[in-house]
């Protein structure tokens, strides 16, 4: 993490367009292109070659590797799951950086729209009355609270506070054990669904500890 810089957003380049006139018009599209940005890494992560270690095809995908755990705004631009042109709104000269924008935040939440897509679709199989309500509600709660709990995290980290991330992302294990505690619970019932929800759990469980892992050295370094 040392080599992010987290005053490129903040400072310089955005300074001079303060004046500039950006309406709702504009704020729209920004979030439309940003949701469709967040599909294309669904769309990625749903064809992944089960034969890959999908956490280490994730970090190559967006440009992350062992010695630098974030990137600058160049290597984001250059490792996008799809052609650039598909991204041109998104680039605009009047966009702002925003946490729709961080890597973090992208594959977090793609990954759990894949994580409700498929329990969707497990729902739609089962006899009625399958799954009782508690569990689905349980299900559900532990969902949100994870996915929170990582946006947050992005929000801490661009601020530069690591505990607080770490801390943050300590709140979203815990959530995200308990989506695989649920998981464990329907182990009886015979579903591709359930090994895609808990393929895509451990992924992200693996990806934030590789976020914590780098927030914890990165405080070590503040203290030499």
């Amino acid at each position: 993490m040392s080599k992010y810089d987290f005053d490129q957003y903040g400072e310089g380049e955005f300074d001079d367009k303060e004046d500039l006139a950006w309406s709702e018009y504009d704020g729209l599209m920004y979030l439309r292109q940003a949701k469709k940005e967040v599909h294309h890494y669904f769309k990625f992560f749903q064809e992944l070659d089960a034969r890959e270690n999908p956490v280490e095809a994730i970090l190559k995908l967006i440009g992350w590797n062992k010695d630098a755990f974030f990137i600058t705004e160049e290597d984001f631009d250059e490792s996008l799951p799809f052609e650039k042109g598909e991204a041109e709104d998104f680039e605009c000269d009047l966009a702002p950086y925003t946490v729709h924008r961080h890597p973090l935040y992208m594959v977090t939440t793609a990954l759990y729209q894949l994580i409700r897509y498929y329990w969707e679709k497990l729902m739609m199989e089962l006899p009625a009355g399958t799954l009782s309500s508690a569990v689905t509600w349980q299900f559900a709660e532990a969902l949100r609270e994870g996915e929170t709990s990582a946006i947050l995290a992005v929000n801490t980290l661009d601020i530069g506070d690591y505990t607080l991330t770490v801390c943050q992302l300590k709140h979203g294990l815990n959530a995200l054990n308990e989506s695989l505690n649920v998981v464990r619970q329907l182990s009886s019932i015979r579903s591709t669904r359930l090994k895609h929800i808990n393929n895509a759990l451990f992924i992200l469980r693996e990806i934030w500890l590789c976020v914590m892992q780098d927030c914890r050295g990165d405080q070590e370094n503040d203290f030499d």
